[in-house]
């Protein structure tokens, strides 16, 4: 009988620890994220989920949402820090503002240019007929495959997309 009592006991305190961590778990990711976001950008909002919420433990996520107001970085940085999701079943991601250096100097520059997917990259190209042979590469990581780009209306200009998945 007593075999059986602590075998419920030791049942019951790992059902604890399991609820436990489902509702604090998905908090730390968060706002581990967060830190490291905060450190190139001004974050929004982000959210973790994973069930079990164990498996944050070995950085696997089912879900992350990530809102970002601005986010500054190298091409380089971006592309690693976006390599580090692979092991999340869904990432969806915005910002506001994505300065890579590159586009923001190329955009602040008075020319019709077009900004599309190739190769895997995202290439900006003049729309000018003597200069149309050049291509500038902005982003471009073995661990991204930009795979379409697409512009709507919003206020005060218009909003660039872009669609991307993971190597």
């Amino acid at each position: 009988m007593r075999r059986l009592i602590a075998l419920a006991i030791v049942l019951g305190v790992i059902v604890l620890l399991l609820i436990v961590a489902q509702l604090v778990l998905p908090g730390i990711a968060a706002h581990r994220l967060r830190d490291r976001l905060s450190k190139s950008g001004q974050v929004i909002d982000i959210q973790v989920s994973a069930f079990p919420a164990i498996e944050l433990l070995w950085h696997q996520a089912d879900r992350v949402v990530v809102r970002l107001k601005s986010y500054r970085s190298n091409p380089g940085h971006l592309g690693s820090l976006l390599g580090q999701t692979a092991d999340t079943g869904s990432l969806d991601a915005s910002a506001g503002e994505l300065d890579t250096g590159l586009v923001t100097l190329l955009l602040g520059v008075t020319a019709d240019a077009t900004l599309r997917a190739q190769n895997g990259a995202l290439v900006v190209q003049p729309d000018v007929p003597i200069l149309n042979f050049i291509t500038l590469t902005v982003f471009n990581d073995p661990h991204v495959e930009v795979q379409g780009v697409a512009a709507a209306d919003a206020p005060g200009g218009f909003a660039l997309s872009a669609n991307a998945s993971l190597k």
